[in-house]
């Protein structure tokens, strides 16, 4: 047994051993390892609820989405993250991009106001009675939150900035 039947010089290969930590994580390390996460997480996860909220909100007013709706909703989220992206590319040759931190959690509690907003503006958008609410609806919802939680970022490094500076 522990050789290989057409090769016998060959040994199976044993899975390295399991080492687990000499001791539990404290109190610090498990609030900084939750920071870590929640910073990590923010943007991802407001952008989702941003647009599956606008999504929905569509669907209420719309009905559900044809197959071409939902190609014309991803087109109009992408286009969006494009225009949005295509100007932050710019301003990243010139700036070096903000490294995460205490200001990123801060700002990642506060994106109910961005996904808000990008959501009551695809609420008007809606209104148009129109399969352009589709495409026009998710690149709305992903430039409103992207912009506004990119302003919410900055606003929540610069205070915290001063806040070091008067320290």
């Amino acid at each position: 047994m522990g050789r290989h039947p057409r090769r016998p010089n060959l040994r199976p290969m044993q899975e390295p051993p399991i080492v687990l930590p000499s001791r539990r994580p404290d109190a610090d390390q498990f609030r900084a390892a939750l920071g870590t996460i929640v910073s990590a997480s923010a943007a991802p996860y407001g952008y989702t609820i941003t647009l599956w909220s606008s999504g929905a909100l569509l669907t209420h007013f719309h009905g559900i989405p044809t197959v071409v709706e939902i190609f014309l909703f991803l087109t109009g989220a992408l286009l969006g993250f494009a225009v949005v992206g295509s100007f932050a590319h710019g301003a990243l040759r010139t700036a070096v991009p903000m490294s995460p931190g205490q200001g990123h959690v801060l700002a990642g509690l506060l994106h109910w106001f961005s996904a808000g907003l990008a959501v009551g503006s695809v609420a008007i958008v809606a209104e148009v009675p129109s399969w352009v609410a589709w495409p026009a609806g998710s690149m709305i919802a992903t430039s409103v939150y992207l912009l506004a939680a990119s302003l919410q970022l900055a606003l929540v490094t610069a205070h915290a900035e001063r806040g070091k500076a008067k320290s």
